[in-house]
Order: C-alpha cells, then sequence, then structure tokens
C-alpha cells in the first residue's frame, strides 16, 4: 500500500521502480518530469509517497518541490546517467548505490496479489485543472508479442501509452526485449532500428512524422 512516487527518464531505473513496487504490493506513481515544483508538491502532498525518486537533470525542480511540500518521503533516491555524480542535498542518495547493497534474491513480503489491486498510479494531462491520479490495476493492453520481439516505445513511459503499448508493461510480460531510449530522437531512433533489430515500433503522431520527414 506504500506509494513510491518517481519522476524519471526512460531508464532501467524507471523499469526497476515500476517493478519492485508490484512484487512488495506497493503502488508505483510514474510522473511526469517536466512538472513544475509546485505541481510536483502537490503530487507529494496529495499521494504522500514513502519513496521518491528523481532523475539528476531535473534535481532542481524535485529539491524545490520537497521544500515546498508539508510531507517529507522517507527515502529520496537520486538517478544519474553521467559519468561524473553531481553533489547530491543531504539526505539524499544515489539509487544505483542503495541497489548494490541488497541482494538479488526474492524479496521476503507476505503480500498475496489481488486482480483488483491498484498498482499503479497515472497521473492525468491536467487540462481540466491539476492533474489527476488515476488508479490502475494490473492490466494488460493486447499486443501479439512473442519472447522474440524486440520493442521500443518511442515516448516517455509516464504515460499510459508509453508504459503499455509496447512499453515495458506489454513486453516485459510477454518476455519479449525492451530497447531503452531516454529522449526520443528521430536519428537516434533509426540507429537503435538497425542495431537491435525493433520488431514493434510504437510512437505518438508527432514522433511518426519527423521519423517520415
Amino acid at each position: 500500500g506504500d506509494v513510491v512516487l518517481y519522476q524519471l527518464y526512460n531508464s532501467t531505473q524507471f523499469v526497476l521502480s515500476y517493478l519492485a513496487p508490484q512484487k512488495l504490493g506497493a503502488i508505483n506513481e510514474p510522473a511526469n518530469f517536466n512538472l513544475a515544483a509546485g505541481e510536483t508538491a502537490r503530487l507529494i502532498d496529495r499521494d504522500r509517497p514513502k519513496v521518491y525518486i528523481y532523475d539528476c537533470d531535473v534535481a532542481e525542480m524535485a529539491a524545490k518541490a520537497l521544500s515546498l511540500a508539508a510531507h517529507q518521503p522517507a527515502l529520496v533516491l537520486a538517478v544519474d546517467a553521467r559519468s561524473e555524480r553531481p553533489a547530491l542535498p543531504e539526505g539524499h542518495r544515489f539509487f544505483d548505490d542503495v541497489l548494490a547493497a541488497f541482494p538479488d534474491t526474492e524479496p521476503i513480503t507476505n503480500h498475496i496479489p489481488n486482480l483488483y489491486d491498484e498498482v499503479t498510479r497515472l497521473g492525468t494531462s491536467g487540462t481540466t485543472g491539476t492533474p489527476k491520479g488515476v488508479p490502475l490495476n494490473n492490466a494488460i493492453m493486447h499486443f501479439p508479442l512473442t519472447p522474440n520481439d524486440v520493442t521500443m516505445n518511442m515516448t516517455p513511459w509516464f504515460h499510459r501509452g508509453g508504459l503499455h503499448s509496447g512499453g515495458p508493461t506489454a513486453t516485459l510480460y510477454a518476455g519479449a526485449s525492451l530497447v531503452v531510449m531516454r529522449m526520443f530522437g528521430a536519428k537516434a531512433c533509426f540507429d537503435a532500428v538497425g542495431r537491435y533489430g525493433v520488431t514493434f515500433l510504437i510512437g505518438v503522431p508527432s514522433a511518426l512524422e519527423k521519423l517520415a520527414a
């Protein structure tokens, strides 16, 4: 029942932050990394996450959000993709350091999964006000995937389309391979398709227009 709130670009750490809470019976909440500090603070106070994870590229926003929020998560983790790590605020820890301290064995938990449990909480676009939290159970969109497929979703995974349409949910369920693209770029996308033999390429019309151009 605890909430893990994370604002991450598409990455290995995103996948782990998505899967690990489900193993424990906790709720994973991927949030838009483009939110302003005040919007993130409202999320923190509304959903009261026990863990908050942010990408170092939005570290300034994250620090300000935590200073504005009344609720303070018990654990704050930072994900950094650069070779030289930045200094972290007091009390913050690097995601990979925390991960390395734990064994690879399955977690010990008394949680018994139920089909109707809330496992993911997604934010709406906020077009009719501030973003609302939408509770989702462990549903999956149908994709005719096999373990031989290679998918790449070109959108940020904090969107439902990014997460469920050929993204981590469907692909990992099928045992297929997932190509991680941190941010969309037409040339990088084509390079990855050729390098990894992508069989399912999914994206929004604006991304497809850039590929066509």
